[in-house]
């Protein structure tokens, strides 16, 4: 299979382009705060996330997953999961939601995705966040999500899972939608999983595109 970002670094990326070439020769002025990579995380981490974003410390439900404030809505998760595949889905949704929350407040503020994620997925996250940034987009809309199967490992484990982004926009700084109509689609996506043998939490590697439109 080929190799996909998902489904929100994807979005981000392609507005960023959009934005940028629609500028011409002008210089776009990022109008949020830059990424540091060298910023202290304890101080990236003084804005307090809400309470559902840190829904993934109590019961894993669809409806304690959701923030209607965010646009955030978990649709199902898989029923009867072991103490393995909830812990994989912990590490999952912490990732998923980080990622989400990010890409809206556009603030420079990635110590969560660099938590939940690790290898290709933070790196590629990181760059495609700052291409974004440094051409003033961000993210509006609703985004939806179906958890389809948690396959767990001792060391690996794979979440597979159905986003629907056909209601997200993409807005450049002056507030104009420049989403193109190819983006608004329902993703299926595989994510491997890696255990982090310090943390003892599971954290978002890699990922690929299964289907378009069919999940």
């Amino acid at each position: 299979m080929i190799r996909y970002r998902s489904s929100s670094t994807a979005i981000l990326l392609a507005a960023a382009l959009l934005v940028s070439c629609s500028s011409g020769s002008r210089e776009v002025t990022p109008t949020v705060p830059a990424y540091t990579p060298d910023e202290d995380q304890s101080t990236s981490a003084a804005a307090e996330p809400s309470e559902s974003a840190t829904a993934t410390d109590g019961p894993l439900t669809a409806e304690g997953l959701s923030d209607p404030a965010a646009e955030y809505t978990v649709s199902a998760i898989p029923e009867d999961l072991d103490e393995t595949q909830t812990a994989v889905l912990r590490g999952y949704m912490a990732y998923d939601r980080a990622t989400w929350d990010a890409y809206r407040a556009m603030d420079g503020d990635l110590s969560r995705v660099q938590a939940a994620s690790t290898g290709d997925a933070w790196s590629t996250y990181r760059t495609e966040y700052q291409s974004a940034q440094d051409a003033g987009a961000s993210m509006t809309g609703r985004y939806d999500l179906d958890i389809k199967f948690v396959t767990p490992g001792d060391i690996f484990a794979t979440v597979s899972v159905c986003a629907d982004q056909s209601a997200i926009a993409m807005v450049n700084p002056s507030g104009a939608d420049v989403t193109p109509e190819t983006m608004r689609h329902r993703l299926g996506q595989d994510y491997m999983l890696e255990l982090d043998d310090d943390s003892g939490s599971w954290q978002v590697s890699s990922w690929t595109e299964a289907t378009r439109d069919k999940c």
